[in-house]
């Protein structure tokens, strides 16, 4: 074989390998026993429990974080949580959205953003995809003191 030939046969073969490789990895059910690293796209997490549904039945999760005044709030950190396990944060844009397309589980949101507070960790409604949070500016001495 030629050089460059040879070069293209082992890619072939390579891709072949990796990528059925990948695909099980994502489509597999993880039960409360394997405690194996589950990698979902971009996400990589530690077995979550026998009551996580198989990744192919992905849901759609749209968050959007908001300041008192109701404006949208770009940059906050939004994470998906099941357990003690979380999802890799996602960034809001600038409408303050965040969404996150996942397995299908009863989440707990957790939401960080410098400068502002609010709940420890939120929850959807009962079947609910969509969560509206509202956080709270933190006041700097300089600003709660009036002169």
């Amino acid at each position: 074989m030629k050089k460059s030939a040879f070069h293209k046969f082992i890619i072939a073969i390579c891709v072949a390998i990796c990528i059925p490789l990948a695909a099980s990895a994502c489509a597999g059910s993880v039960s409360s026993k394997d405690k194996d690293t589950v990698a979902t796209g971009s996400e990589s997490t530690e077995a979550m429990t026998s009551s996580t549904p198989a990744p192919d039945a992905t849901v759609t999760y749209q968050i959007t974080v908001v300041d008192a005044n109701g404006s949208p709030l770009s940059g906050a950190y939004v994470q998906l949580c099941f357990g003690n396990q979380c999802l890799l944060p996602v960034a809001t844009n600038a409408d303050g959205i965040a969404i996150i397309e996942t397995a299908e589980a009863d989440y707990t949101v957790k939401i960080i953003l410098e400068g502002y507070t609010g709940e420890a960790e939120y929850h959807f409604a009962e079947g609910a995809t969509e969560l509206k949070v509202q956080l709270t500016k933190i006041q700097a001495d300089s600003e709660a003191t009036e002169p």
